[in-house]
């Protein structure tokens, strides 16, 4: 009235917001991984066949619904119980459906967290997320099995030769070993070690110190950037058995021979050779002497 504005007959007050909040973006998936194999990206090894570099990963999302002004991508960095956040935002057009961002400097082999976050005109910050996590590497698909082979090298070991998985990103193989007919699908298994690729044409391993009366089975795991891995088995193998080089029998008298021979090519380390004795009467081998070598020698 002619008095004025009366706080007593106002009415009660009521929120008035522009929009809603922008819900969380849908969709959220890598739709490609392009690994960086410059010596400029950090390739620890970029001229072999496993590379310790960075990878550009593009990200894809879906807007559902609402007035959304801009996004802001996070990137979370997980590496040795570390987290390292590396962040950045840009605006988005609101008549956009569809979106999609390159993300780069991502460390291949690590677990990275991707989040984007939707913000509008009402809200003051970023409320709303959609996270995804992933390794920027796939899972090996290939293996070494048509390529593995085996070699005895000595009564005590074998050495594993494969061709190496050129196709994909390989960092690791990995070989274990056991005596069981089942494994590796059944019993405990012998970890022997895990060997970087040395060669682009050939990679060898030598196992040692194994029971030379013992059948053993062989398996070979490639890993690659990724956490997956593929496995390549090898049969087993029996005793290991060489040829001594140019043996010799010299008949000294009717019942006494002289043996001269030299160790097998290729093979070192022999401490101690044991002789066994037959005939045409008494047919099966028995165990006549055991003779201590002389490195380098002719033994006799």
């Amino acid at each position: 009235n002619v008095a004025g504005f009366l706080y007593s007959v106002a009415s009660d007050p009521v929120l008035v917001r522009y929009s809603d909040a922008p819900p969380a973006p849908s969709n959220l998936a890598v739709s490609s991984i392009t690994v960086c194999r410059a010596s400029s990206c950090g390739c620890g090894c970029c001229e072999s066949l496993y590379c310790t570099g960075v990878a550009e990963v593009v990200v894809g999302w879906s807007m559902v619904s609402g007035p959304v002004t801009s996004y802001m991508v996070v990137v979370e960095r997980y590496a040795q119980a570390a987290v390292s956040y590396q962040k950045t935002s840009y605006e988005l057009l609101t008549s956009s459906i569809n979106f999609q961002y390159t993300v780069s400097n991502l460390y291949l082999g690590v677990e990275h967290r991707i989040t984007i976050l939707a913000k509008n005109l009402n809200v003051a910050g970023y409320v709303s997320n959609s996270s995804i996590v992933f390794t920027p590497s796939d899972e090996p698909k290939a293996s070494v099995q048509s390529t593995l082979t085996w070699q005895c090298t000595s009564p005590s070991s074998v050495a594993l030769s494969w061709h190496p998985i050129s196709s994909e990103d390989v960092t690791l193989y990995k070989i274990d070993y056991d005596i069981s007919p089942d494994f590796p699908d059944f019993g405990p298994n012998t970890y022997y070690g895990e060997f970087m690729p040395s060669s682009p044409l050939q990679m060898q391993v030598e196992v040692a110190k194994l029971d030379a009366t013992k059948v053993y089975y062989f398996l070979v795991t490639a890993r690659s950037l990724y956490e997956g891995e593929q496995n390549s088995f090898v049969t087993g193998y029996r005793n290991c058995t060489f040829t001594v080089k140019d043996l010799q029998i010299t008949e000294i008298s009717p019942n006494t021979f002289k043996l001269q021979w030299l160790d097998p090519e290729g093979i070192s380390g022999i401490s101690k050779y044991r002789i066994w004795t037959a005939s045409v009467t008494s047919p099966h081998f028995v165990h006549y002497a055991d003779f201590q070598t002389q490195q380098g020698a002719l033994h006799e």
